[in-house]
């Protein structure tokens, strides 16, 4: 009877442990998935957009201009 337990006890850790690895390849595979869809996405449309120039003022801070 006790190497019954003994024997059910170790196959429960056995699967647990295959059980946590499956869990960490799966946490991998999200993440590496996430990183190829933010990579494919396109740029934001302002991100190559010029942007204005606005000489720096008296103190060495740019001038914004009213709108």
């Amino acid at each position: 009877m006790e190497a019954k337990f003994e024997e059910e006890r170790r196959c429960r850790i056995e699967i647990e442990a295959k059980q946590e690895q499956e869990r960490k390849l799966r946490e991998e595979q999200a993440a590496m998935f996430q990183n190829m869809v933010t990579w494919m996405q396109p740029p934001p449309p302002f991100a190559f957009a010029p942007q204005p120039y606005f000489p720096p003022g008296p103190g060495g801070t740019p001038v914004s201009m009213p709108c």
